[in-house]
């Protein structure tokens, strides 16, 4: 560790969009590994860092609080992300946005630290410097607890609830926009890695082993991409159902009111109006049966959209672990590490292993998610089939009291104009229900797809992990 003060210089460091870097610490923040990228942005060889705190790169820009809620979460055994500026060993700086992520051992015991970081490049980061300035200005002038009010303040100015929509937030713009500005398509990264393969390949033992694990993992990172976009289908669904739920709503009140008009007109003509003031009690007590319906089906599907609102921060979280995987074995390829040195090739394998447990846990949570949501669409699919059943039987008495309404000529005119303005609403009730009906049966079959990426990408970190037993 290099004991000279290092001077901050306004030189921002090389630091490539495309680059991803991730480095691991014990409890208390000693650096215990960092791949090649953190390495070289860091400045400082990498016997320099193992071994030294983590703070070996704090720029003086960073405000205290930044680094309070950091340890908070993490001491926490919770998952952070944050924006850090850091500082190289020349006197330059770096942005990044970090996840910091809690490593379990067997027993659920937190043993080490492993923090992932990309380049930040969307919109939400350019408020950042001017924020950490400010934060740092009160720090100094009123301490760190008036600087944690300002950024929660801040932050519901903003638009945000706390720190933790924050952090959800951030991580889903920095990852949407650093594959926008990179144009990444998933089907040329494969077609890319033949070429890729060719150039590397190598008859040494342990390097074909790294390469089927690259193979393996820019699979699982592909189709990653894909069940991401059909999962976040299932949070448009939430505010589509609301708006017909509320369009629904609105057809039965106004059904009821002309079933309260014909009960109405039905006391007028006296005996002859029994048989219509029955049928607009049915209409009525069916519609009612129609709106209780459709509220139990909103607060499924809220409940739906919740859990994954909430479990978008984990899906990107494994989106990030994954896209590590594959830089990191690919990083391993390119630079053809010594495969002699036994502690070196010990080393990745450690990390590498690192990695792929972190990757074990996200998806097994979404394997959880996934069954807890495939239970309340199969819930929603039911109520819908019980509310197409209610509509048809809305229609029969409808169509009953066109009949009933044309056997009294004079008496029954009222009853025929109030009936054929109910045909209306109901034909329009019927349309919306259908619409709803393939929109969820679509979402059903989406479900399907996203299940087998999660079961296929257990089933291929499987062979990862056989591959490095191997090693």
């Amino acid at each position: 560790m290099s004991k000279t003060k290092v001077i901050p210089k306004n030189i921002e460091k090389k630091f490539e969009l495309d680059e991803i870097f991730f480095s691991t610490t014990d409890l208390k923040g000693i650096i215990q590994y960092g791949n090649e990228v953190f390495t070289r942005l860091s400045g400082y060889e990498f016997e320099e860092l193992v071994g030294s705190p983590h703070n070996i790169i704090r720029h003086p820009d960073m405000p205290k609080i930044i680094f309070k809620l950091l340890w908070d979460y993490i001491k926490a055994d919770k998952t952070i992300v944050a924006y850090v500026k850091n500082l190289s060993k020349d006197g330059s700086y770096y942005w990044v946005l970090a996840a910091v992520f809690p490593l379990k051992n067997r027993n659920g015991e937190t043993i080490k630290y492993l923090s992932i970081r990309i380049k930040p490049s969307s919109k939400m980061f350019e408020i950042i410097p001017d924020l950490y300035k400010e934060l740092l200005k009160i720090e100094k002038e009123e301490g760190v607890e008036a600087s944690y009010q300002y950024l929660l303040n801040f932050l519901k100015e903003h638009g945000f609830k706390d720190y933790d929509d924050f952090m959800r937030k951030a991580l889903e713009e920095e990852i949407k926009s650093r594959e926008k500005l990179l144009n990444l398509d998933t089907n040329i990264v494969e077609e890319d890695f033949t070429g890729f393969v060719a150039k590397v390949s190598s008859e040494n033992p342990v390097l074909r082993k790294f390469e089927r694990i690259k193979i393996i993992s820019d699979r699982i990172y592909a189709e990653f991409n894909d069940a991401f976009n059909e999962l976040k289908r299932y949070v448009s669904l939430k505010d589509e159902l609301e708006e017909k739920a509320k369009y629904i709503s609105r057809l039965a009140d106004d059904i009821i009111l002309l079933s309260l008009n014909a009960s109405i007109e039905s006391y007028k003509v006296k005996d002859v109006g029994v048989s219509f003031s029955v049928l607009s009690k049915e209409m009525r007590e069916n519609t009612s049966m129609i709106e209780r319906n459709m509220k139990r089906m909103v607060n499924t599907i809220t409940q739906i959209a919740n859990e994954l609102s909430e479990n978008t921060l984990n899906i990107n979280y494994l989106k990030l672990q994954t896209n590590m995987v594959e830089s990191f074995v690919k990083e391993i390829l390119e630079n053809q590490h010594d495969t002699d040195d036994i502690s070196s090739i010990y080393m990745i394998k450690e990390n590498l292993i690192d990695l792929i447990n972190l990757m074990k846990d996200y998806l097994s949570n979404i394997a959880e998610l996934l069954k807890g949501l495939n239970k309340s669409l199969f819930k929603i699919y039911n109520e819908i089939n019980n509310l197409e059943m209610l509509i048809k039987r809305l229609n029969f008495i409808h169509t009953n009291g066109i009949i009933e309404s044309a056997h009294f000529v004079g008496t029954g005119q009222g009853f025929v104009i109030l009936f054929s303005q109910m045909s209306d609403l109901v034909q329009s009730a019927k349309g919306e229900i259908e619409t709803l009906s393939y929109n969820l049966k679509d979402r059903m079959d989406n479900s399907k797809k996203i299940n087998r990426f999660v079961d296929t990408s257990i089933y291929d970190i499987q062979k990862i992990e056989l591959i490095l037993e191997e090693i």
